[in-house]
């Protein structure tokens, strides 16, 4: 039976009673539909990801799919999380929880961790139906996401789809896979033992922890062959993108629909690839997940949210003050030599004070959204006798000045450039080595949207990943803000 990636836990929770799933004739079934083989997510991996809950007839929120957010009003995830052809839109059934790990399977108001957000829309592709063919909507949020958004893939990051090559699954649904038995009450059992599920060992089956598997994608005309010899299969086209091990064993399952597949990019950073659709069984051998292929829909999610990838956008600099450790307890400062009113083309240096020792990254985050690492870079660790040991670690009541009038071999400069506005300068101190940073050859910028918004996630998590260590390895970090403006 081919199963949409659809939850209904909460029912189960409930005395393992009730329909979980409806059936039509001349399509897949519509099951409720967990990463299976995968670990805990930690730290903060995975800041897109959020939890979609639709309100049932006692009034309570029950969490029924995933989702990513993209931008900071709109969150992506399957057409199917509405029901039959998407047909139940109505927003103010719906909400989103994001900020958590560790999620509410029902809630009657504020969830036990994370962030609430109403929805002000719901927009379901149009060409969604029940062959699973354009399994994609989006939403429009009543007020502001906090959460880092995904860069999604676009016609140009194609070479990200690679059959063989290895994605990321997250979400909250089931741990292994289960089915109803007619010859049991359509009760609820074991997918691959028929064990009966009971309250009991329920628990062993799902959790309420987010989850994470890395799998290979495959190229989706091999998974239409392999799709093309079970009964009642759903669509599988260049729409869509398919993963999984050919042993089995690694899976999204039920409670995972919506949510993102990601692939890392040519620099490093996250990409969402596809989003969480439809499969038969959770970890089956020789039958992979089915995902919807973002790329194939970049008009239109350009046409509905107005997002252009390739763009840079003033949301980075919102995005990065959300992503970074609050806090300043080493007094650290930054600002232009010159003052904050700056002028086209103008040189420039930067100047920075601290009351106490640590490892400094800048960061400029311009007028238009775009994103760059002035320090440290290979340039600014050059002397006389080659690249200086600890070169971005500052001294307490030493004013740090960049680029450095006082060493004549770092050969770079930094200008005032188009287009004019407001902007930001941030420091990060920490005063244990960041082994994590990347030091470029030079400043280094990121000009478009998805790069800008990679790059910002990429830095959020290593320093989350910092901040996770227990004892003396565990830095205390600060975190300055200085606005800027730019003008004719």
């Amino acid at each position: 039976m081919n199963v949409r990636r659809l939850s209904l836990m909460t029912a189960l929770l409930a005395g393992l009673a009730g329909p979980a799933f409806a059936q039509s004739g001349d399509g897949p079934a519509i099951e409720d539909m967990r990463i299976v083989g995968g670990e805990p997510a930690v730290g903060k991996t995975w800041p897109w990801q959020i939890a979609l809950y639709r309100r049932n007839n006692d009034g309570k929120f029950q969490f029924i799919c995933g989702g990513s957010v993209i931008s900071g009003r709109w969150v992506l995830t399957a057409a199917h999380c509405f029901g039959e052809e998407g047909g139940n839109r109505n927003a103010g059934d719906y909400l989103i929880v994001e900020g958590t790990k560790r999620i509410d399977l029902s809630m009657k108001t504020e969830p036990t961790s994370g962030r609430r957000l109403g929805i002000r829309r719901i927009i379901v592709h149009e060409g969604f139906n029940r062959a699973m063919e354009n399994d994609i909507a989006l939403l429009e949020l009543a007020s502001p996401a906090s959460s880092t958004p995904v860069p999604y893939g676009r016609p140009d990051t194609t070479a990200l789809e690679t059959p063989g090559k290895r994605g990321v699954v997250t979400g909250w649904g089931y741990l292994k896979s289960m089915k109803r038995d007619p010859n049991r009450g359509n009760a609820w059992v074991d997918a691959h033992t028929g064990e009966p599920i009971s309250s009991e060992n329920i628990h062993s089956y799902i959790d309420t922890t987010l989850r994470q598997v890395d799998l290979p994608l495959i190229g989706w005309q091999d998974c239409r062959e392999a799709y093309g010899k079970q009964p009642r299969s759903g669509s599988v086209d260049g729409r869509n993108l398919c993963a999984g091990e050919a042993q089995g064993g690694r899976d999204s399952c039920q409670g995972d629909s919506g949510g993102p597949l990601v692939m890392r990019d040519e620099k490093g950073f996250f990409v969402q690839i596809g989003v969480v659709s439809w499969g038969l069984g959770c970890g089956e051998p020789g039958v992979p997940g089915v995902y919807t292929r973002v790329a194939a829909f970049d008009d239109w999610l350009r046409q509905n949210t107005g997002i252009r990838q390739d763009q840079p956008s003033t949301e980075s600099q919102q995005v990065v003050l959300d992503a970074l450790p609050e806090g300043n307890p080493a007094g650290v400062a930054v600002t232009f030599t010159h003052g904050t009113r700056l002028t086209l083309g103008q040189k420039l240096q930067l100047r920075v004070t601290t009351r106490e020792p640590g490892y400094l990254v800048l960061l400029d985050f311009a007028p238009d959204g775009s994103v760059t690492q002035i320090f440290p870079n290979a340039m600014s660790m050059r002397t006389a006798t080659g690249r200086r040991p600890e070169a971005n670690r500052i001294q307490a009541e030493r004013p740090l000045v960049v680029p450095n009038p006082a060493n004549p071999y770092e050969g770079f400069s930094i200008a005032a450039e188009p287009p004019a506005g407001d902007g930001k300068l941030v420091a990060v101190l920490s005063d244990r080595p960041m082994k994590w940073l990347k030091v470029p050859a030079q400043p280094r910028s990121f000009d478009s949207r998805a790069e800008s918004l990679g790059f910002v996630a990429e830095l959020a998590a290593a320093i989350s990943r910092d901040l996770a260590l227990e004892g003396p390895d565990r830095p205390r970090m600060s975190t300055a803000t200085t606005p800027y403006t730019i003008v004719p």
